[in-house]
C-alpha cells in the first residue's frame, strides 16, 4: 500500500460549534490531533500542516506529538476557503497515483481509521471519514446507494460530505476547477463533483464513500456521526491522555 499524504489544516479561531472545548480552539486542535496520531499511527503518513494565523504554540505542539514525518507551512489571512485552496494546490503537485488526504482540525478520529482510509483511497474515488448524520433523514433514508466491504469495513456512497476527504491526486487533478468554482460551499461542490463523467470510467460517474459505522466525527453539536458512543470514547481518551479542565495538556 501507498504511503498516504495528509494535508492538515488548522486555524485559531473558533465557531463555538463543537461539544467539547467549545471556548478554547487550542485544546480542541490538541485534542484532535492525538485522536489522528492514534488513529493512524501504523498508516504512517505524511503530514503537511497548514497553519493559518496560528501563534507559535501550534507549530510547538505539532513538533512535540506528532511522530509522522511532517512538514509545517505557516501562512497569514489565509481564511477557510484559501486554506482549503492550498490544500488542494499542494496535494495536486504530487505524483498522479499517490493518495492524498485533505483534513480539517475539528475531527475526532476513532483508534484504527487510519489504514481503513488508507486502504479506501485505494479502491474508492472519494473517501469521507464521516457518516453524517444527514444520511438517516426521511429524506435520504430510501436514496439508492452502492455498498461495498472493502479493508475490514462497510462503504457506502453519499451524495455529499464536508471538506475533509481522501482521494488519488489524479482525481483530485480532474476536479481541481470544480472546487475552485465552488469553494467551501461542499454540498454544491460535492453534487457537481459527482455529476462528472472522467474519461477513465467512460461507464459511470465519480463515487463518494462513507463508512458505516463511521470512522470518524465532525464536532459540531448535533451533527455527530451516529451509531457510536463519542461522549464514552471521548471520556476514557481524556482519563488516559491525563486531559482535565483548565489544564495545559
Amino acid at each position: 500500500m501507498r504511503k498516504v499524504h495528509v494535508f492538515y489544516r488548522v486555524y485559531p479561531g473558533n465557531n463555538g460549534q463543537s461539544p467539547i472545548f467549545s471556548n478554547d480552539k487550542m485544546r480542541l486542535v490538541r485534542f484532535c490531533l492525538r485522536s489522528f496520531v492514534e488513529a493512524f499511527g501504523t498508516a504512517s503518513p505524511r503530514v503537511t500542516f497548514i497553519l493559518d494565523s496560528c501563534d507559535a504554540g501550534y507549530r510547538d505542539w505539532i513538533e512535540k506529538h506528532v511522530p509522522f514525518e511532517k512538514e509545517i507551512l505557516s501562512f497569514v489571512g489565509l481564511g477557510h476557503v484559501g486554506s482549503f485552496f492550498k490544500q488542494v494546490e499542494l496535494a495536486c503537485r504530487l505524483e498522479q497515483d499517490d493518495s492524498v488526504f485533505l483534513a480539517e482540525d475539528d475531527y475526532y478520529y476513532l483508534d484504527g481509521a487510519g489504514p481503513k482510509l488508507a486502504a479506501a483511497m485505494e479502491r474508492f474515488d472519494f473517501v469521507t471519514p464521516y457518516d453524517h448524520a444527514a444520511r438517516y433523514t426521511p429524506e435520504q433514508e430510501n436514496a439508492s446507494c452502492y455498498v461495498s466491504f472493502y479493508g475490514g469495513h462497510h462503504w457506502r456512497t453519499q451524495c455529499s460530505t464536508c471538506l475533509t476527504f481522501g482521494a488519488k491526486v489524479e482525481t483530485l487533478s480532474h476536479v481541481k476547477e470544480i472546487i475552485f468554482r465552488h469553494g467551501i460551499s461542499d454540498h454544491p461542490m460535492w453534487l457537481h463533483i459527482l455529476r462528472k463523467s472522467p474519461r477513465i470510467f467512460k461507464r459511470r460517474a465519480y463515487r463518494l464513500y462513507g463508512p458505516i459505522p463511521s470512522l470518524a466525527t465532525h464536532l459540531v453539536a448535533g451533527q455527530l456521526a451516529p451509531g457510536v458512543n463519542w461522549e464514552a470514547i471521548w471520556k476514557e481518551k481524556m482519563e488516559r491522555w491525563s486531559i482535565h479542565p483548565g489544564a495545559h495538556d
